[in-house]
């Protein structure tokens, strides 16, 4: 693993251990209220715990978790209406997290702000692997 992927595999690793911990309250809030199976039905919690998955690999420099990261968080991005609405489009959603942060809601800003930033960050990496693949595959 090259040094711009062991880079990029902390960054993933400290935006999702921040986005654990500002899951963490909505997550006791819902179990309180709902219990357990409703929690787990009506949130994200698998994801919480595919997060927590994905730190110890992205922790033990596996490159596939950089793929995984990538793929789970677009998935989520784009599936969520809370983080991406398809009715106002690319820049209606972006605009949609700064009004957040306008409005004082700095929770969901955050958790807007993460669900945007992780996508990126995962998929700088690939890019960075596949240079690192090319430059390596041309010297052979």
């Amino acid at each position: 693993m090259s040094k711009k992927l062991k880079i990029i595999s902390k960054i993933l690793i400290t935006l999702y251990i921040v986005s654990i911990m500002l899951s963490i309250s909505p997550i006791y809030k819902m179990l309180t209220f709902y219990g357990f199976i409703g929690t787990v039905l009506s949130s994200a919690f698998l994801y919480i715990i595919v997060m927590f998955v994905l730190c110890f690999f992205l922790y033990k420099k596996n490159i596939k978790a950089i793929f995984v990261s990538f793929v789970s968080s677009l998935f989520i991005l784009l599936t969520s209406t809370i983080f991406f609405n398809p009715d106002y489009g690319i820049i209606g959603s972006l605009k949609l997290v700064f009004v957040r942060l306008v409005n004082g809601h700095l929770q969901m800003f955050a958790m807007s702000f993460l669900a945007w930033l992780i996508p990126i960050v995962a998929g700088i990496g690939v890019v960075f692997y596949f240079i690192d693949q090319n430059r390596n595959s041309s010297k052979n």
